[in-house]
């Protein structure tokens, strides 16, 4: 490094002017909104405290699929899986994720258009 190099890196970190335009602009952003997200807080045992949203209803349930087998019997999507049976449950299991998922989706977009609720993370 040449000393002209020295005097330009040292001109420049002596300039706080930068700094300060930098903060002026961070403080003239607009507040981000926050979002809660829920999990469910397995330790030890299995506990049943997250929610999921239902599609057909926009309840939210802990045990999505007892609620839909139960209140939405009906649905062509849910009357599928109970067809199902127990002759193929990776199939089963699929088209329950599958409706979880698009809850889920539903429930998140409605949170963020209206800034207020919680977001359901999928894992």
């Amino acid at each position: 490094m040449s000393s002209d190099d020295l005097v330009s890196v040292a001109s420049y970190t002596d300039n706080d002017s930068h700094v300060s335009d930098l903060q002026d602009e961070v403080d003239d952003l607009e507040t981000v909104p926050t979002y809660a997200v829920a999990h469910a807080s397995n330790r030890e045992h299995r506990k049943w405290d997250k929610k999921y949203s239902c599609y057909f209803c926009k309840a939210m349930v802990s045990r999505l699929p007892r609620h839909l087998y139960s209140m939405h019997s009906s649905e062509s999507e849910v009357a599928a899986i109970m067809a199902l049976g127990n002759s193929d449950k990776v199939k089963k299991q699929m088209l329950l994720t599958k409706l979880r998922n698009i809850g889920s989706y539903v429930h998140n977009n409605e949170v963020l258009k209206t800034g207020a609720g919680e977001l359901s993370v999928v894992c």
